[in-house]
């Protein structure tokens, strides 16, 4: 599928970033994630690039934020929301996974994004906190937006794995007429 976002995202972030206090953080962050998508694409060899404009919206609000938020907004969504979601997804996916050529690359991002998700929290721990309403706020919002992501590439899973379904059954009746 498409979400490969996390690493422009992390770009974008590094390259907007304003204040010498998050530097550190954030160039940590995306030294981490530099690679990790071209390991995910060569253990796969059913990899095709999809276009399809809910999932390219909808993973693009995340790079706008990158240009708009503050900069302790944007540790509160890249770290207590996009990380803190990675977590939780890697969680259950893993097991699925368990025998499959991207085991190695879940396994990890479950390490690092626990990582993230601790610089996250140990950030803000010392940050003031004059915006934690807004804290909650754009969190909140990061999550809706992976909802988002992840429904829409749930449902292009399943509707290409219905299509090649039908065209199996398709292609075993045609067979079984031919003989």
């Amino acid at each position: 599928m498409h979400f490969n976002k996390h690493k422009l995202f992390e770009l974008v972030r590094a390259s907007t970033l304003n204040e010498k206090t998050y530097e550190h953080m954030t160039l940590s962050h995306l030294e981490e994630e530099l690679g990790h998508n071209r390991q995910f694409k060569a253990n796969r060899d059913d990899f095709g690039e999809v276009f399809d404009p809910v999932l390219e919206v909808a993973s693009n609000w995340f790079i706008s934020q990158m240009y708009t938020a503050t900069e302790l907004k944007k540790v509160a969504l890249v770290h207590l929301g996009v990380a803190t979601s990675a977590v939780f997804f890697y969680k259950h996916i893993k097991p699925v996974l368990a025998d499959s050529p991207t085991k190695e690359y879940f396994d990890l991002h479950s390490v690092l994004d626990d990582e993230h998700v601790r610089m996250g929290y140990d950030f803000i721990a010392n940050a003031d906190l004059d915006e934690g309403r807004t804290l909650f706020g754009i969190q909140n919002k990061g999550w809706t937006m992976l909802m988002t992501v992840m429904s829409r590439i749930a449902d292009l899973t399943f509707y290409a794995n219905n299509i090649t379904n039908k065209s199996k059954t398709q292609q075993e009746h045609h067979d079984e007429v031919m003989a």
